[in-house]
């Protein structure tokens, strides 16, 4: 049996274009397991069409155990319409994906007014919050960064190279910042439009969700490989040579490491966590593991 994983190209709150993909993908013979991160990991089947729909749980923190008492009564009602759960959203752990090898399975929400409140909830109480904290204490992190690049930037200086690589850094932080501060009004416009939507009780289109967000992973991964062919080249070229150039590749890699870490820890405490409040204090002590294992980098490097 194969496995294979992507970047999932919609978000979720493009629900209809987001269960397309999925749908799309089990008639090629790959049915979607889990969900890490962003990445949505498929295992072959036999080619069939598989139905999917989305049920969003408000009430779920991001660490809790998982299936929660009222996940596990909501599971129990979709069995009996014949859905099946199959992956919870790990950046979102309160949005859950439900699948039914039914040719026209019963619809887990029929009433518009209900699916819009359960998603208005779901954002003011999740997306909003985190679209805050990753403006707000993400968007100083950013800027001071970019302010000490500016600080360092000496418009005299004749290293070209050096010249990119702080010009460079402060875009990208710069562009953070923005970007985080973009995010956030762009949750309350749509926490707006999701509430008007309710008060009408009519469907309608998310029209603040991007349709797609493949070109801002592809350009995020160009922006990446880029920066990091540009270290690796001044490295061999004006640093330690070969040896630099694997440093690099070794420094990055032990971050990715760290991250990748991070993230399976939350996935094991969400899955054989005690209780929420066990596993935010488990998790602080992985956050504090991490900020020392960065701090030794820093001094191996």
């Amino acid at each position: 049996m194969g496995y294979r994983t992507e970047r999932s190209p919609f978000s979720p709150l493009n629900e209809e274009q987001f269960i397309r993909h999925l749908e799309e993908m089990a008639l090629q013979g790959w049915r979607l397991e889990e969900i890490r991160g962003e990445r949505l990991c498929y295992r072959q089947a036999l080619p069939r069409a598989v139905r999917y729909a989305l049920a969003f749980h408000p009430e779920v923190g991001n660490l809790d155990p998982l299936p929660t008492p009222s996940m596990e009564f909501y599971q129990d009602y979709c069995r009996q319409a014949g859905w099946e759960p199959v992956a919870v959203w790990s950046a979102f752990p309160q949005i859950e994906v439900y699948a039914s090898l039914a040719p026209d399975p019963v619809p887990l929400q029929t009433e518009p007014r209900v699916r819009w409140k359960v998603l208005g909830d779901w954002i003011e109480q999740r997306l909003i919050p985190k679209a805050q904290m990753s403006a707000g204490l993400g968007g100083l992190v950013f800027l001071f960064n970019a302010f000490l690049l500016a600080i360092l930037y000496d418009p005299h200086e004749t290293d070209w190279a050096l010249h990119i690589l702080l010009l460079a850094g402060m875009g990208i932080f710069l562009y953070l910042v923005g970007a985080s501060i973009f995010a956030l009004i762009r949750a309350y416009r749509l926490r707006d439009q999701v509430r008007q939507a309710e008060r009408d009780g009519t469907d309608c289109q998310l029209d603040l969700v991007p349709p797609s967000r493949s070109w801002s992973v592809v350009l995020s991964y160009v922006v990446f490989y880029a920066l990091l062919l540009f270290l690796m080249w001044v490295e061999l070229t004006r640093g330690e040579g070969v040896w630099g150039a694997v440093k690099v590749v070794l420094y990055v890699g032990c971050v990715r490491l760290v991250w990748w870490l991070m993230d399976l820890a939350k996935e094991y405490l969400r899955r054989w966590g005690v209780s929420r409040y066990v596993n935010w204090v488990l998790y602080g002590a992985v956050l504090y593991l991490a900020f020392q294992a960065f701090s030794l980098l820093q001094d191996v490097f």
